[in-house]
């Protein structure tokens, strides 16, 4: 399966179409990293002070109960 890179710009015009000066406002305000798989974003209990945008791969999220994952 090959996974498509998306843009923010195609991720927000599917919601709303901004004028393109706040468009590039909002974009430009990101920071591309690229993380290996299995990387963690933040741990338990942390709040993050972050937005993320997934534009390849996947994201899981998940909490603790009773010793049990829950995804």
């Amino acid at each position: 399966m090959n996974s498509k890179e998306i843009t923010i710009k195609e991720s927000i015009d599917k919601i709303y179409s901004l004028p393109k000066a706040e468009a590039e406002l909002l974009i430009n305000s990101f920071t591309k990293v690229d993380l290996p798989a299995k990387s963690v974003i933040f741990k338990n209990g942390q709040i993050s002070d972050k937005l993320y945008f997934i534009s390849k791969g996947c994201l899981r999220s998940y909490y603790n109960l009773k010793d049990q994952e829950v995804t």
